[in-house]
C-alpha cells in the first residue's frame, strides 16, 4: 500500500480491519492579533490541530517567521470513526521561551472542545483563543459512504481524493487572488503615476511660489531701505532747522542786548555831557560876575581849565573844532588842543 503523507495516514498507523465513518478536512488559513511572548522581535507562530480518536490524531502546520497575524492556507485531512466529535487547536510560538540556555515552544492561546458537528458545514469561521486572538477554519466532514463503516485502506483513499480536489480549489483560489492583486498592482501602479505627476507638479508650484517670495522679499528689502533713507534725511532736516531758529533766537537776542547796551551807553554819555556843561557855565558865569570882566588868558588860568575834559576836548585835535578851547581860548584858537 502506498503512504498518504499529507493525511498522516499509511500501512504502519491504519489497520487493514479498521473501518472509518467520515473524513474531517480542517482547513487552517490565519490567525490575528496573537499574543507576542518573544523576547527579541516577535512570536513565529506555527498551529497544532488535535482530533482525539481520529487518524492521524495530530497535525501541524507550518511556521510563519516573526508575524503576530500569520497566513498559513494549509488543509488537514483526519479520518473519523463514530463518537469522535471534538477537536482541539494550539497556536504556538516556535523557540519564544528560553530555559538554561535551551530555547521551546510556548504557548501562544488554544480553543478547546470545538464541536465538529455544529461547525462541518461552515466553510469559514473564526474561533477565538483563550489568551487573546483568534484563528480562522474552515471545516468539512464528508462521509464515507451510505454505509456507516468502510474498509481502512478505501477510506484513505476517498479522502487523499478528497484532499487533492480541496488543494484543486485552493490553487483556484489563489489563482484568482493572484489575478486580483495584478490587477490591483495595475490599478496602484496608474494610481502611483498619477500620484508621481502630483507630486511633481506640487513641487513646481511650489518652486515657483518661493521665485516670488523672494522677489517679494526683495522688493519690501529696497522699499525699507527707501523709508529709512528718508526718514534719516527728514531727521537730518530737522535737525538744521532746529538749529538755524535756534541761531536766529540767538542773533536777535543778541542784537536786542547790544542795542539796549547802546542805548544805556548813549543816555549816560548825553547826562554826563549835560552835567559837565552845566557845571563849566556855572563856573564861567561865577569868574565872570567876580572879575567883572572876561577871563584872561593867562597861564595860569588856561591850565586851571585845561584840567577840565570832556569828549569834545580831543588831545591832539584843532582847537577851532573843540567847544571848549572855543570858550577858553576864543572863537579864534588856533593850535591843537594840549
Amino acid at each position: 500500500m502506498s503512504e498518504f503523507p499529507a493525511l498522516g495516514v499509511g500501512e504502519d498507523s491504519v489497520s487493514k480491519t479498521q473501518c472509518f465513518s467520515s473524513t474531517l478536512l480542517v482547513d487552517v488559513r490565519s490567525c490575528a492579533g496573537l499574543k507576542n511572548k518573544s523576547i527579541m522581535g516577535k512570536s513565529s507562530p506555527f498551529i497544532e490541530v488535535d482530533v482525539p480518536g481520529a487518524t492521524p490524531p495530530t497535525a501541524r502546520t507550518q511556521v510563519v517567521k516573526g508575524d503576530l497575524d500569520p497566513t498559513f492556507n494549509e488543509t488537514m485531512v483526519f479520518l473519523l470513526v463514530p463518537g469522535v466529535d471534538e477537536i482541539n487547536i494550539k497556536v504556538y510560538g516556535k523557540g519564544s521561551v528560553v530555559v538554561m540556555g535551551k530555547t521551546s515552544d510556548d504557548t501562544l492561546g488554544e480553543a478547546k472542545k470545538i464541536k465538529v458537528t455544529e461547525l462541518f458545514s461552515q466553510l469559514k469561521v473564526d474561533v477565538p483563543l483563550d489568551t487573546q486572538g483568534t484563528i480562522s477554519l474552515g471545516l468539512q466532514l464528508l462521509p464515507l459512504a451510505e454505509t456507516s463503516f468502510m474498509p481502512a485502506q478505501l477510506a484513505a483513499t476517498q479522502a487523499e481524493l478528497a484532499l487533492e480536489r480541496k488543494q484543486v480549489e485552493a490553487l483556484k483560489t489563489q489563482s484568482e487572488a493572484l489575478l486580483d492583486a495584478l490587477s490591483g498592482a495595475n490599478q496602484e501602479s496608474g494610481a502611483a503615476k498619477q500620484r508621481a505627476a502630483d507630486a511633481q507638479a506640487a513641487a513646481q508650484a511650489l518652486e515657483l511660489k518661493i521665485h516670488e517670495e523672494k522677489q517679494r522679499v526683495a522688493f519690501l528689502e529696497t522699499q525699507t531701505a527707501s523709508a529709512k533713507a528718508k526718514a534719516a534725511l527728514d531727521a537730518a532736516k530737522a535737525k538744521k532747522d532746529f538749529f538755524l531758529q535756534n541761531s536766529v533766537q540767538v542773533m536777535a537776542g543778541a542784537t536786542a542786548a547790544l542795542e539796549n547796551l547802546k542805548g544805556k551807553a548813549v543816555a549816560h554819555i548825553d547826562g554826563a555831557m549835560s552835567g559837565m556843561k552845566a557845571q563849566l557855565q556855572g563856573a564861567l558865569t561865577k569868574d565872570k560876575a567876580l572879575n567883572g570882566a572876561e577871563v584872561s588868558a593867562d597861564a595860569s588860568g588856561a591850565a586851571e581849565l585845561r584840567d577840565v575834559r570832556c569828549l569834545f576836548h580831543r588831545h591832539g585835535g584843532a582847537r577851532a573844532h573843540c567847544r571848549l578851547c572855543k570858550m577858553i581860548y576864543g572863537a579864534s584858537a588856533a593850535g591843537r588842543c594840549e
